[in-house]
C-alpha cells in the first residue's frame, strides 16, 4: 500500500468512524428528547431529584432536537461546531450534577459519561473552522 492510498484509506475510516458516532449521538438524543418531551414520569421526577425546574424540560428538549439538526446540515462545519458546543455544555452540566446527586456509580452518571466520550470522539474529527488558531488567514 502506498503512502497516498494509506492516507486516503486512514481518511475514509475516520469519516465511517464520525459517521457512526455521530448517528449513535443523534439517535441517543432523539430518544432522550422523546421522553422529555413525552412528560415521562422517570424524567420529570429525575429533574425534581437534581433540583432542576420543570419548566426548564421545554427549552432542553428543543435545544436537543435542534442540535441534532444542526449536526445533520450538510457543508456547515461552523454551525456543526456550536452544535457539539451546546451539547458538550450540556452533557457537562448533566453529569455534574447526576453525580453531585447520585455519586458516580450511577448507571444515569455511565450513561452520560458514554455520551460524552461520543461527543469527544466526535469534536476530534470535526474540520477545524475560522475560530480555530490554527486555521491560517
Amino acid at each position: 500500500m502506498t503512502a497516498p492510498s494509506a492516507f486516503a484509506s486512514l481518511r475514509r475510516r475516520r469519516a465511517q468512524i464520525g459517521i457512526a458516532a455521530t448517528v449513535i449521538l443523534s439517535a441517543l438524543l432523539i430518544l432522550s428528547a422523546a421522553f422529555e418531551f413525552a412528560g415521562s414520569s422517570d424524567v420529570l421526577q429525575s429533574m425534581a431529584t437534581l433540583g432542576i425546574p420543570g419548566y426548564l424540560l421545554r427549552p432542553l428538549t428543543l435545544a436537543k432536537i435542534s442540535a441534532v439538526i444542526a449536526l445533520w446540515v450538510p457543508n456547515s462545519p461552523r454551525l456543526r461546531e456550536w452544535a457539539y458546543a451546546g451539547l458538550a455544555a450540556d452533557l457537562t452540566g448533566a453529569l455534574y450534577s447526576h453525580t453531585s446527586v447520585e455519586g458516580l456509580g450511577s448507571p444515569t452518571t455511565l450513561v452520560l459519561a458514554v455520551f460524552l466520550s461520543i461527543l469527544v470522539v466526535l469534536l476530534r474529527r470535526t474540520p477545524t473552522t475560522a475560530f480555530s488558531p490554527h486555521v491560517s488567514r
